[in-house]
């Protein structure tokens, strides 16, 4: 199934806000940077909330 341009750039950026949040975690678990833990938490609804947003779009397609 092809997908929209929207639900592609979605998809993308969740996967980048994902993999910012490991890295947060990663830095909080090992290295003792507690001041990450706000950011690991936004970079963690950023993901959610991009995941929904690309869920809702994906039966759309976009105007060519």
């Amino acid at each position: 199934m092809r997908h929209g341009l929207i639900y592609t750039s979605d998809i993308i950026g969740a996967c980048i806000f994902a993999v910012l949040a490991i890295a947060c975690i990663y830095g909080v678990a090992a290295n003792g940077a507690w001041w990450h833990i706000g950011t690991a938490a936004i970079c963690i609804a950023m993901t959610v909330a991009l995941c929904k947003d690309a869920i809702t779009n994906e039966g759309e397609m976009d105007l060519e």
